[in-house]
């Protein structure tokens, strides 16, 4: 079940100022806080439409207070589900986009506010189905490491997209540093193994550069991964920790086309070699 408790008229500041409960919940990776631009005109329904829905006034139709129709669009309640993990949960993002390009973000996460954008214009300046970037990892104590950090920007064909992804060192196995065009998920869901819990994010992306004629990255690092207590980055061993990493790559290589069985296999030895030895 899900409860949306809503606090009206309460500004950000004074928000960020006097709940600390919730403030702490979001320090220790159990919340996360948005800031967000109120929607004219400054009514109480229009913006709890907006809330709800993702969407401006002029789209979801509550434009006063009068109106008090029920929400016949996608809305954060007509879209809650049973919790069948993160791979579930995007399957049915997927399933309800109605844009041109997909992109995910994990909530306890930040990214630049240029981020997307920039990531719009390189795929379409470069006629890109794929186009991504960089990350920084934030750690608890204010380090901050980045990851594929070069400034460069390149082009990849379908073939050394692909190998580019499973080799690692400059293509990061994450989700959330890339933007998909939106013709790119047909038929994923019968790709991805629901009971994957751990390395779902390479799995997908096999499918999608599989599926990409050509990608561009950018080497710098927009995107924030929070490190911190009780994020996944700090959740400690467990048997889809160990296990789930080659079972991916391990049907990646049963499914694969035969020019990248060499390729997929190195990966697969890579990371037996370098994460159990």
């Amino acid at each position: 079940k899900t409860i949306f408790v809503l606090l009206d008229a309460c500004q950000y500041e004074a928000g960020t100022r006097n709940l600390a409960f919730l403030e702490h919940l979001v320090d220790y990776g159990k919340g996360a806080k948005y800031k967000v631009k109120g929607e004219i005109p400054s009514q109480s329904r229009p913006i709890y439409a907006t809330l709800l829905t993702g969407l401006p006034v002029c789209e979801h139709g509550i434009i006063h207070n009068a109106i008090g129709k029920t929400l016949d669009i996608p809305n954060l309640f007509s879209l809650c589900k049973e919790n069948g993990g993160v791979t579930s949960a995007r399957l049915r993002g997927v399933e309800e986009a109605r844009g041109d390009w997909i992109a995910f973000m994990d909530g306890d996460d930040a990214a630049d506010p240029r981020m997307y954008g920039r990531l719009l214009e390189n795929a379409l300046n470069h006629d890109a189905d794929i186009s991504h970037c960089g990350h920084q990892l934030v750690f608890p104590d204010g380090r901050v490491e980045y990851v594929h950090k070069s400034e460069d920007i390149f082009t990849q064909d379908h073939i050394t997209g692909l190998r580019d992804l499973l080799d690692n060192r400059k293509v990061s196995l994450s989700l959330c540093t890339k933007l998909y065009r939106w013709e790119l998920f047909a038929g994923l869901s019968e790709w991805m193994d629901p009971t994957i819990k751990n390395n779902e994010d390479f799995m997908m992306n096999y499918y999608l550069f599989d599926r990409a004629e050509k990608s561009v990255f950018e080497g710098v690092c927009p995107y924030h991964y929070l490190l911190r207590k009780g994020s996944a980055s700090y959740r400690g061993i467990t048997e889809h920790y160990i296990f789930d990493p080659i079972r991916v790559r391990q049907t990646i290589l049963q499914r694969c086309e035969d020019t990248m069985k060499d390729a997929v296999q190195e990966a697969l030895l890579r990371y037996l070699l370098f994460d159990y030895a």
